[in-house]
């Protein structure tokens, strides 16, 4: 997959900062699809399925949708886009308009699930700073990531770390995802390869500290620790 620096992928979040906004809750939302493309994550053909049915219900809703496939350092190596579905497909009209809406919509997600393969740029994993992508992406209300939730940073690896060593990584990380407040981040596939419970305790640990004090809502959808 062709991977952009941030700075271009910023441009166009803020060329569609107004794209499909509403001040109606139940009106479009903006959301940001991240794909943890490290470890063993990366081969779950089930969570691929899972990415495209999220954005055909996106799609459906006429959200806008933000997708980025992050490794070891995805502020410098994220493939970041966007598509609003406010727009239908060519050539439909009437009835066939939400048909056609969820027909981008899979299109979208195919052709992002399409880089899964991708060997990762940057060796780690890179989930906060994917998280600082997304918050500081204007408009974005919630964030779903398919992870297995092991932080593992150049200095940090979250396996072996020790509990002064996780809050360091805390107190580092805090200021830097402020703009999650009020957003929603959903965690999916937490645990998927991780052959320890304690390893995946220190992950909650770590998110829930940086996502606590009205920095955000956690959402943490546990895949069993793998023996």
């Amino acid at each position: 997959m062709t991977r952009y620096i941030l700075a271009a992928a910023v441009a166009a979040a803020l060329v569609c900062s107004g794209c499909g906004t509403s001040q109606d809750p139940t009106g479009p939302r903006k959301v940001f699809v991240e794909w943890d493309a490290t470890g063993t994550i990366n081969t779950v053909p089930g969570y691929r399925e899972e990415v495209i049915r999220a954005v055909e219900r996106f799609a459906v809703k006429r959200d806008e949708v933000f997708a980025a496939v992050i490794d070891g350092q995805p502020i410098t190596t994220a493939n970041i886009k966007s598509q609003s579905f406010a727009l239908h497909a060519p050539g439909s009209e009437g009835g066939e308009i939400p048909g056609g809406i969820e027909a981008i919509g899979a299109g979208f997600a195919h052709d992002f699930v399409a880089g899964f393969g991708t060997p990762e740029t940057v060796l780690g994993s890179g989930q906060l700073q994917g998280l600082q992508i997304a918050a500081n992406t204007p408009g974005v209300s919630e964030i779903y990531m398919w992870t297995d939730a092991i932080v593992n940073e150049a200095g940090f690896n979250l396996s072996i770390a020790t509990p002064a060593e996780i809050k360091t990584e805390i107190a580092y990380w805090k200021p830097k995802l402020a703009n999650l407040a009020n957003k929603t981040v959903l965690l999916l596939g937490v645990g998927r390869g991780v052959h320890h419970a304690t390893t995946v305790e220190r992950a909650h640990y770590l998110f829930a500290a940086l996502l606590q004090d009205d920095h955000g809502h956690l959402e943490w959808l546990q895949t069993l620790a793998q023996r």
